[in-house]
């Protein structure tokens, strides 16, 4: 992206990366990732006891064998540390203010996610609907619903008709997942922005990044 001309900005999460997690700050640690379901979902999925889909076959990319032992496996587990904050819905807000700050400042631009971060794309063009011109969703985090109560935030979103309370979104369970009830409420600021939602075929997020982007269309988003 730079060497095509464009200005990058790295946003730490609050709690995460440069921004370090403080418990009096962001509630106490929660549990470590375990080694079992690290290799399941990252490192070594095709040799799991229990795959999470037969897509885990076809991965093959890890560079060594993603097992205890392996050098680069242990560096990811050690990585994780406290990788989620206990308070999702307090996060995320955290999350509209200071990506607001920041599109306010920066002016339009471009927002690429991932995976636990995910949601800060739709959080942020609720925000500054204007200013967020585009959205890229590396493997987001979902399914709809769940600890994303607002479908896919744990924020509150504007939807039309309006709700008021995550209670007010009405949803059917489809295949496992969720969808809301017809008439759908539409994703007012959300749906004004263009989405491209990209998911790796090997990926833990193959059998649910489809989910989550049928909520999005449902929802009018493009």
């Amino acid at each position: 992206f730079l060497d095509e001309g464009y200005a990058i900005y790295v946003v730490d999460r609050p709690g995460h990366g440069r921004s370090p997690y403080h418990p009096d700050l962001h509630g106490p640690f929660g549990q470590a990732a375990t080694y079992e379901n690290m290799m399941r979902q990252f490192t070594a999925p095709e040799k799991a006891a229990q795959p999470y889909g037969d897509q885990a076959k076809l991965h093959t990319q890890w560079p060594g064998t993603g097992i205890i032992g392996d050098p680069t496996a242990d560096q990811t587990i050690a990585s994780q540390g406290g990788a989620f904050l206990p308070d999702l819905e307090a996060t995320h807000e955290v999350w509209r203010a200071r990506l607001g700050e920041l599109f306010d400042r920066i002016g339009p631009a471009l927002i690429m996610c991932h995976s636990a971060g995910g949601p800060s794309a739709w959080i942020a063009a609720d925000a500054r609907p204007n200013l967020v011109k585009g959205i890229l969703a590396i493997e987001p985090a979902g399914p709809p619903m769940g600890n994303l109560k607002w479908g896919v935030t744990a924020c509150k979103l504007r939807y039309d008709p309006p709700a008021n309370d995550p209670g007010d979104l009405k949803y059917m369970v489809i295949n496992g997942f969720a969808r809301q009830d017809v008439p759908a409420r539409r994703l007012v600021n959300v749906s004004k922005v263009p989405i491209l939602l990209l998911t790796a075929e090997a990926s833990y997020h193959t059998p649910y990044d489809g989910a989550t982007a049928a909520y999005l269309q449902q929802a009018g988003c493009k």
